[in-house]
């Protein structure tokens, strides 16, 4: 989140009139003067990545709808990604947000190019699978999947992650997450 802004001010980059960036803002300028006032400063996060939860339980039966409507797996993934990038590139255009210069491109990491591969490999998986395992079972399975790793990925600090080290309440929960998904496919 800090790496984000400090980018955005290095590259001269405009910083979006959306209320996101005025929380990342306020979140740095908080956590260090008034530490109570930063963990409120993760409530619109918290909020929109619930919402963003229910995005891909709805997303799980709209893309499997598309695919056995169409009967063209991949045509159907076509039509997810165009539209995606649409929709990117009117938000774009909405928020003034400057197509970013040619330093900034080199400068990403190679594996930071591999969100586009990984989410072609999720819809791919949602689009087969999601109809034959129930949208809830499809859902508990790649969060759990999603929960575990990011415990890993924070522990270790991988992919640019500030590190957190995976403690005993984490592993807990990932066992709770793991015993969870368990009921949700027995039942």
């Amino acid at each position: 989140m800090y790496r984000v802004a400090s980018v955005r001010a290095q590259t001269d980059v405009r910083t979006s009139p959306f209320a996101f960036d005025v929380f990342s803002i306020a979140d740095m300028r908080c956590r260090s003067r008034f530490p109570g006032v930063a963990n409120l400063m993760k409530v619109p996060f918290i909020l929109v990545a619930l919402v963003a939860g229910t995005f891909n339980a709805i997303e799980a039966g709209t893309n499997t709808a598309l695919r056995k409507g169409l009967n063209a797996p991949f045509w159907s993934l076509a039509i997810i990604s165009v539209t995606t990038l649409a929709l990117s590139m009117l938000a774009a255009g909405l928020t003034g947000e400057r197509l970013p210069q040619s330093g900034a491109w080199a400068a990403v990491p190679w594996w930071g190019w591999l969100g586009g591969l990984l989410g072609f490999g999720f819809v791919a998986a949602m689009i087969y699978t999601a109809e034959s395992l129930g949208s809830a079972l499809f859902i508990g399975l790649t969060v759990t999947a999603s929960t575990l790793l990011s415990v890993a990925l924070d522990h270790y600090g991988w992919l640019g992650f500030t590190q957190h080290p995976a403690g005993t309440g984490r592993l807990i929960g990932a066992v709770f997450m793991v015993l969870g998904v368990s009921l949700i496919a027995a039942f």
